[in-house]
């Protein structure tokens, strides 16, 4: 799958992660961890939406004929 808009969400919300866990350590301030976890939070459910819309794009480019079916059933695969 080409890469998205939403891969740089991803890779920004990881970024931002980091620097709240590293202002954290340097300050202290409890905030910073909640951020932290509102940001990875945030990541993960973006994360699983990008792999939902890739799983899309597979299932629609890629079809099974009748005879991969059929050793798919001899393989016990199905």
């Amino acid at each position: 799958m080409p890469r998205t808009s939403l891969s740089f969400v991803v890779y920004a919300l990881i970024l931002v992660t980091f620097v709240l866990v590293y202002l954290y350590t340097r300050t202290d301030n409890r905030l910073y961890v909640f951020g932290g976890v509102a940001t990875l939070v945030a990541c993960f459910i973006a994360q699983a939406y990008e792999l939902s819309q890739g799983e899309r794009v597979a299932r629609s480019r890629i079809r099974s004929t009748k005879s991969d079916a059929e050793a798919f059933r001899k393989k016990g695969w199905l």
